[in-house]
C-alpha cells in the first residue's frame, strides 16, 4: 500500500468518526444500551427465546406447548421491537448502513477499475 492511500483511508476514517449520522447512531446505541427499559424487554425476549428452543426440542413442532411458546416469543420480540428508543435506533442504523453501503460501491468500483484497467463492464 502506497503511502498516499494510507493517508486517504486514515482521512476516510477520522471523517466518517466526525459524520453526525454515525455519531447519532452512537449515541441513540448508548442510550438504548443504558436503557432499563429496553435491557428488561431484552431479556424478556431472550426468555421467551429460550422457552421456545426448550418446547421445540421437548415437544412436536406442531403441539400446543410450542405454539404457546412461539406466540410468547412472538409478543416479547415485538415489544421489544416496537419501544421508541428501538425503533429509533433501527431507524438510524438502516440510514449509516446505507451511508456505508454507498462508500463500500465507491471504493470498490474504483478498485475494480484500477484491477481491470481494459476490461469491459
Amino acid at each position: 500500500m502506497t503511502e498516499e492511500l494510507l493517508n486517504l483511508v486514515y482521512k476516510l476514517k477520522e471523517s466518517l468518526s466526525k459524520d453526525e449520522e454515525i455519531l447519532k447512531l452512537e449515541e441513540l446505541e448508548n442510550k438504548m444500551n443504558n436503557s432499563l427499559e429496553v435491557a428488561k424487554l431484552a431479556s424478556i425476549k431472550e426468555n421467551a427465546s429460550d422457552n421456545y428452543n426448550f418446547a421445540l426440542n421437548h415437544f412436536k413442532k406442531d403441539s400446543e406447548e410450542v405454539e404457546i411458546a412461539q406466540k410468547k416469543l412472538y409478543e416479547a420480540k415485538k415489544e421489544l421491537d416496537l419501544n421508541p428508543l428501538v425503533v429509533e435506533y433501527v431507524n438510524q442504523y438502516k440510514i449509516v448502513r446505507d451511508f456505508y453501503n454507498r462508500i463500500n460501491e465507491i471504493l470498490f468500483s474504483i478498485i475494480n477499475k484500477d484491477k481491470c484497467e481494459g476490461c469491459s463492464k
